[in-house]
C-alpha cells in the first residue's frame, strides 16, 4: 500500500495527547536546586571585563568562558536597599578590588 504524502495520523481519542495532557514522565533533578538567574551586565576594570548576574538574593560576579560564568565571588543583596543601590555598592567594591578602567591609560 502506497503512503500518502502529507498524510498525518490523528491521535486516538483516548490518548493523553488528544486530551491535552502531557506525558506522565517527569524529569528528575538529582537533588539540584533550581535558582533563577538574571543577567545584570558587564563591568570593565583594569584587570579585564567582569560579568554580573543576580542569583536568588545574591549578585554573582566573574569571568565568562565557553562553560558559562566562572564566579570570582558574590555579594548578598541587602533587602533594606533597592537593587540599584545594592548594585552600586558592588560596583564600588569591584573598582576597589580590580581597579577602575580608564581608557586614557591604554
Amino acid at each position: 500500500m502506497a503512503k500518502n504524502k502529507g498524510w498525518r495520523r490523528e491521535p486516538a481519542r483516548h490518548s493523553l495527547a488528544a486530551r491535552g495532557i502531557k506525558s506522565g514522565k517527569k524529569k528528575k533533578s538529582a537533588g539540584k536546586k533550581v535558582v533563577k538567574e538574571k543577567y545584570i551586565g558587564l563591568l570593565e576594570t583594569k584587570e579585564g571585563v567582569i560579568t554580573i548576574v543576580r542569583r536568588g538574593n545574591k549578585f554573582v560576579y566573574g569571568g565568562v568562558a565557553n562553560v558559562g560564568l566562572m564566579p570570582y565571588g558574590d555579594k548578598e543583596i541587602d533587602p533594606d536597599f533597592s537593587e540599584d543601590e545594592n548594585l552600586q555598592a558592588l560596583v564600588e567594591d569591584l573598582h576597589e578590588e580590580y581597579g577602575e578602567y580608564d581608557p586614557d591609560d591604554d
